[in-house]
């Protein structure tokens, strides 16, 4: 008799509560930070500058979530049916804000629905946001080690970076075994998120910046903000990792700039991406919006 292969497979259910749990520990910590810190004389030491910045930094959030668009385009691109970059950046767009409801699936599932009204097929479009997925983990992992190298704050013990690097390469060997037809096209996708989660640090670091912090910490406190956005973003029934990233990053960045600071820190990363989501989606509303009437003008010519 053959024996069965052993399933590690872990049931879903399962996973769905541990994600439920840490989400609702994520925000009981939160709440008893919040009640602990003084936080009356750090939020009026933000003025009109320190909110105009905020506000700036939240556009450019809003700008560079287009990257995002073009490389999940870069992945579709190949399909049938998928030649132009302004649907994938409507259909983008849109799916933006259902990642705020209990998990990313619904921000996944809404993507299938938009494609589907294009003709694109199920299947395109699962393996794109697939990739995604992997590129995403790849090129945050990316931009923290070359964070943590370049500014020398060994954060990470050699094994450790090691293993994070062994993370970045294997994906992208992976990418490129299972998709040889669109390797060139991966290789643009991954540079898009990389520049992506580039200027994502940056956001942080301006963040920081506005609390207080000097260059160097405020490049601390983005490298930590990045482990966090990763947190959130693998954490099953987050919204749009709410509260498990600024748990994720109050932990990370006390040490750093103190709890007061860390706290407003992890606030106004969440009020900028969240303005810059805002933005990104009205932008493939208004985009949607015009292209049917082009197409209409282009029929009547």
């Amino acid at each position: 008799l053959v024996p069965k292969p052993f399933n590690l497979a872990i049931p879903r259910p399962l996973i769905r509560a541990a994600g439920i749990v840490l989400l609702v520990a994520s925000l009981i910590f939160l709440v008893r930070a919040a009640i602990e810190a003084d936080l009356a004389e750090l939020i009026a030491s933000v003025d009109a500058q320190g909110a105009a910045m905020l506000s700036g930094l939240a556009v450019v959030y809003g700008a560079a979530l287009g990257l995002l668009a073009l490389a999940w385009w870069l992945t579709l691109a190949k399909a049938d049916g998928v030649r132009h970059f302004l649907p994938a950046f409507i259909v983008y767009g849109l799916s933006v804000f259902p990642k705020y409801l209990p998990g990313s699936v619904f921000q996944y599932a809404s993507r299938q629905t938009l494609g589907a009204r294009y003709g694109w097929r199920q299947r395109d479009i699962a393996k794109a946001s697939a990739a995604e997925i992997i590129l995403h983990l790849v090129a945050a992992l990316a931009i923290f080690l070359a964070l943590d190298q370049a500014f020398g704050f060994d954060r990470m013990p050699g094994l450790v970076t090691a293993a994070f690097a062994a993370i970045v390469i294997g994906g992208v060997v992976f990418l490129a075994i299972r998709a040889p037809a669109i390797r060139a096209r991966l290789f643009g996708a991954l540079i898009a998120q990389i520049f992506f989660f580039g200027i994502l640090a940056l956001i942080a670091a301006g963040c920081a910046i506005v609390f207080g912090a000097s260059t160097r910490t405020a490049f601390d406190a983005s490298a930590m903000f990045l482990l966090a956005w990763l947190i959130g973003f693998i954490t099953p029934g987050a919204p749009g990792g709410i509260g498990v990233r600024e748990a994720s990053v109050l932990v990370t960045t006390s040490a750093i700039m103190g709890p007061g600071p860390a706290l407003l820190f992890a606030a106004a990363t969440r009020i900028v991406t969240l303005g810059g989501d805002a933005l990104f989606a009205l932008a493939a509303l208004i985009a949607g919006q015009i292209r049917p009437r082009e197409q209409a003008s282009a029929g009547q010519d």
